[in-house]
């Protein structure tokens, strides 16, 4: 009985000074969990300001370095193979060079990652991308039949398809001639859009336009031209 007297009596004397020292511990437990957290979130808004703002002055970068070789102090830089085809090199006679092979040649605002977005901006404030002036025609020519001749990276997003409408083989709402949504008097059997246009359907497209413009006397002459030449002995 004194055993457990004496031990009931220690304990009733340890007891506050133990919970004392884990309040202690757990206070400064949260205080270390909040400090990481807020580190982490501190550190993560930096990574991201840092990279957006690296991004603005790549982009600004790269507007200005065009406007000076084009003369154009309003000039646009375009970030698709077509776009980058047409408003770039075939509008400003430029193309840009140094882009690097592992990066997509993409808008600016699709390459993610501070160290991709730090090598592009690099590789610019270097010299080693920049834009040059085109002085080969060819290259021109090029560019006009193809817009992939003149891709200025080895990755890029290709040129998408031609596509049709939306809504194609699908009845139209028309507010006024059929409000009701009525299926059609007569059925619309009529020939059908390709879902891509290619390039032989453009070209020859155009070709039609183009005989559609002559007058009768151009036509005259082209039908003579396709006409086989025959000797008179032969025809009678």
């Amino acid at each position: 009985m004194a055993i457990a007297a004496a031990l009931v009596s220690v304990l009733s004397t340890l007891q506050p000074q133990f919970v004392l020292n884990f309040s202690e511990a757990r206070q400064h437990s949260l205080t270390v969990m909040a400090v990481v957290r807020a580190l982490g979130q501190t550190l993560r808004e930096d990574y991201v300001r840092g990279e957006m703002k690296m991004r603005g002055e790549l982009r600004w970068l790269m507007r200005e370095g065009l406007s000076d070789i084009s003369g154009v102090p309003c000039a646009r830089m375009a970030y698709t193979i077509k776009g980058y085809c047409t408003h770039v090199v075939l509008r400003y006679s430029v193309r840009l060079v140094g882009w690097p092979d592992n990066i997509v040649f993409d808008n600016l605002s699709r390459i993610t990652g501070k160290e991709r977005v730090s090598r592009l901006l690099a590789l610019w404030k270097s010299g080693v991308m920049h834009f040059v002036p085109i002085t080969d025609t060819a290259v021109l020519d090029a560019a006009m039949k193809d817009p992939l001749a003149v891709a200025p990276a080895v990755l890029h997003r290709g040129i998408p398809p031609k596509r049709h409408r939306s809504d194609l083989g699908k009845r139209h709402r028309r507010p006024k001639a059929n409000p009701y949504g009525l299926p059609s008097r007569y059925p619309r059997d009529g020939p059908k859009s390709a879902e891509v246009i290619t390039d032989e359907a453009e070209a020859r497209a155009e070709q039609e336009a183009r005989i559609a413009e002559l007058t009768d006397l151009q036509l005259v002459l082209l039908r003579l031209q396709r006409l086989p030449f025959v000797w008179p002995e032969l025809a009678a």
